[in-house]
């Protein structure tokens, strides 16, 4: 790639995971897949979606509905770079995104846990 920026990097393969949780990552730019979906919400990472088959148009919708995400569809070529910045430096999306971890590891249903431990042991 001629004219490529110190700051960008091009593999064929790289941890993504790994990349999601780097402190200086502020925007994941994805297809809407449910696993990038996940790591990116589970690392607390905005996203600008480009869904382009079956479950990625609702991913990428659940997303955008809930604050966190853009339809990069719905941008328009003269305002992208304002909706990246506004993706960017949005602080209600990070706080959001910083809830969502903090509710999935915790236990929703509590007594019917304690139920099925209890009928486990029968």
């Amino acid at each position: 790639m001629a004219n490529k920026p110190k700051n960008v990097m091009i593999r064929k393969w790289l941890p993504q995971w790994d990349i999601l949780l780097h402190p200086n990552l502020k925007l994941f730019i994805s297809h809407g897949g449910i696993s990038g979906v996940h790591e990116s919400v589970d690392a607390g990472v905005p996203i600008l979606g480009f869904p382009l088959f079956y479950d990625q148009l609702r991913n990428i919708a659940n997303l955008v509905n809930a604050g966190m995400a853009m339809d990069v569809l719905s941008v328009k070529k003269d305002t992208f770079l304002r909706n990246v910045l506004e993706l960017v430096n949005n602080e209600n999306i990070y706080k959001t995104l910083q809830l969502i971890p903090m509710y999935s590891k915790t236990d929703r249903c509590p007594r019917n846990s304690q139920y099925f431990t209890e009928l486990n042991n029968m």
